[in-house]
């Protein structure tokens, strides 16, 4: 089919299958200056993977990737040498511009390997949204649900 994306059979391609929408949806945003809404550690890529998603004109979603750092710059040179898992990473979201009209409902944690889905605590503490990942092998999807203020789900 047109504009379809293929199943690639490799290590991630169920967890990439099952969650495309996270990953390949068309109504998807790129938010060019995601530092100004989310603060992540630096030792941990995640700036060029940030987008916005409405899902209706009551709700949308934040969605961004969080990635271990290779240990080697080229992918050549990885081998089987995986990075030390990160820990306890500490993240904050900040509810301003296009998301200031709007509350956090849930968030999700999406893991490849072994795939699973887990929902996220997270504190409102002085207008600043806060939840910590606990362990970050490689790669994670981080899906932020928001409401309109005083709506319901």
């Amino acid at each position: 089919a047109a504009g379809a994306h293929p199943y690639y059979y490799h290590e991630f391609g169920d967890f990439v299958t099952r969650y495309s929408s996270f990953i390949w949806d068309k109504n998807l945003k790129k938010i060019h200056h995601p530092d100004t809404i989310i603060n992540a550690p630096d030792k941990i890529w995640w700036k060029y993977w940030v987008y916005e998603r409405d899902i209706s004109d009551k709700e949308k979603q934040i969605i961004f990737h969080i990635v271990n750092p290779p240990l080697k710059q080229n992918v050549g040179e990885i081998g089987k040498n995986l990075p030390t898992p990160v820990e306890n990473i500490s993240i904050n979201i900040f509810p301003v511009l296009n998301i200031k009209d709007y509350e956090i409902k849930r968030i999700v944690k999406l893991n490849p390997k072994p795939i699973s889905k887990e929902d996220i605590k997270f504190s409102l503490v002085e207008g600043v949204y806060k939840f910590e990942i606990p362990r970050l092998d490689l790669w994670n999807i981080i899906v932020v649900e928001f409401g309109k203020k005083g709506g319901k789900k």
